[in-house]
């Protein structure tokens, strides 16, 4: 899967939570469509996959508030909608996702809370591994963070916030991709653990299955800039990085 190949590859943003630490700003509107300088998190993400030839159809996943989000997005992107949104984790509205047939043949991931540099897709989609997980590897880490250990040829063996720091690679930013085998993982893994009634699990729990199973990267982020926008002081770094990360970028 590369930025430049002819072939569709199907992209999943999920964006069916509220963002409910954000307070009053996430009452009437999920947090994707909070606005950074000028545009939300979301259209921002949307322009980032436009510039890719062959990405594509951009998939939706919605929950929360999900005629607005919709309404936001402009023609040519397909909602799947989470009904469940409200009462399990986002190992759900992936699974959701799954369950729809979009993960099937291969697949990208976006977290719609992210505003990121264009280069790190770039850098993710060109990567010549076909399973790989964007990771910046040069920030410091704490509790917070959904951390990676890697091997020192980068495949990665863990994934998880309860990981010890000084061990770990870096942090996963919530951009994957996955060719069709590890697509097929991926999609058998969510089905275990949601039959296991784990739907209060983070999405990466099935990665950590997937990873028992066959080879998964980590792509580095190369000191790009990004952040995910989970609290007010979240967002604040995110309008101050907006001039770093625009999507339209020569």
């Amino acid at each position: 899967m590369s930025a430049s190949t002819a072939k569709t590859v199907p992209l999943v943003i999920l964006a069916a939570g509220r963002g409910q630490r954000l307070g009053s700003l996430t009452a009437a509107l999920p947090k994707c469509l909070i606005d950074v300088e000028g545009r939300s998190l979301l259209v921002r993400q949307l322009e980032a996959a436009a510039r890719v030839p062959g990405l594509g159809p951009v998939v939706l996943v919605t929950g929360f508030a999900r005629d607005v989000v919709m309404s936001r997005c402009g023609r040519g992107v397909v909602e799947c909608h989470n009904p469940r949104w409200a009462v399990a984790n986002n190992i759900v509205s992936l699974a959701a996702a799954a369950g729809a047939g979009w993960l099937d043949g291969g697949f990208a991931l976006f977290n719609s809370d992210v505003l990121f540099h264009p280069g790190i897709l770039d850098r993710l989609l060109a990567f010549p591994r076909p399973c790989a997980l964007a990771v910046d590897d040069r920030r410091s880490l704490g509790d917070e963070e959904m951390k990676v250990v890697a091997d020192p040829d980068g495949r990665i063996r863990a994934i998880a916030k309860t990981l010890d720091p000084a061990a770990s690679r870096g942090e996963y930013i919530g951009l994957a991709k996955f060719g069709p085998q590890g697509a097929a993982a991926v999609k058998r893994a969510l089905g275990d653990l949601i039959e296991a009634g784990r739907t209060g699990d983070w999405y990466e729990a099935a990665f950590q299955s997937v990873f028992e199973r066959l080879p998964v990267f980590a792509c580095s982020t190369e000191g790009l800039p990004w952040t995910e926008v989970d609290t007010p002081a979240d967002l604040e770094e995110a309008r101050g990085l907006a001039a770093r990360v625009e999507a339209v970028h020569a």
